[in-house]
């Protein structure tokens, strides 16, 4: 995870010069921010390829493709290809994502079995989840308009690593997971946040290490995660 903020910070520093030098050549007169700004699908685009371009194995590559995916449909419709009120795709983009997610995991669910899977789901209401499975292989959360808490403290994975998959949609999860466990998080917040507060001490505790990567999006909702 340190290794993919280091490839991303020269991109950053590139783009406050960038914004700097616009700034610039305005006092001098020259004003070309006007017609830049006109053109911010074509920047969503180059830097979506950007960070697909410095991407490694391990970087999820889903923030990439959904800047170049939203700024090659403006791009299209700068052109009048097509008429839509971004207000109104909202809902549908939820609900689809929302059912991606669900079949997706509940897939995985399938593959791993009931008994040694994570399946919470959080429809207008609360759901507290605890379990004490040694043999977990992954799964899924989902949260809409609710609030999920996941107990892990008691549980361990088969193997060496999985995945947990994650969706929040004005609600909150919150995960709770063991001392040994190292937690990889690549939640993408949108009008939303998630936080990783847990602590590997497998070394402390002389017990092998786990990896557990939680993926997901939380819409206008919260991700925390915690020993």
């Amino acid at each position: 995870m340190a290794d993919n903020k280091k490839i991303k910070k020269p991109i950053i520093g590139w783009i406050l010069i960038g914004l700097g030098m616009l700034f610039l050549i305005r006092l001098l007169g020259i004003n070309i921010i006007g017609p830049i700004l006109g053109q911010w699908h074509i920047g969503m685009i180059i830097v979506g390829i950007a960070l697909l371009a410095n991407a490694t194995p391990d970087t999820s590559r889903t923030t990439p493709y959904v800047l170049i995916g939203l700024g090659t449909l403006f791009f299209l419709k700068s052109f009048n290809l097509f008429h839509f009120n971004i207000g109104s795709l909202i809902l549908p983009a939820i609900l689809i994502a929302a059912g991606y997610h669900y079949l997706r995991s509940h897939k995985n669910n399938q593959k791993a079995g009931s008994e040694n899977s994570i399946d919470a789901v959080s429809f207008l209401s609360g759901v507290d989840n605890k379990t004490h499975s040694k043999n977990l292989a992954g799964g899924s959360i989902t949260s809409i308009l609710g609030g999920a808490n996941i107990n892990l403290t008691d549980a361990d994975m088969a193997a060496d690593q999985m995945e947990i998959h994650v969706f929040a949609f004005m609600g909150g999860v919150e995960i709770k997971t063991p001392l040994h466990w190292q937690v990889n998080c690549q939640v993408i917040p949108i009008l939303g946040g998630s936080s990783n507060e847990s602590n590997c001490l497998a070394d402390r505790l002389n017990m092998p290490q786990k990896n557990l990567t939680i993926k997901g999006i939380a819409i206008m909702g919260g991700i925390s995660i915690k020993n």
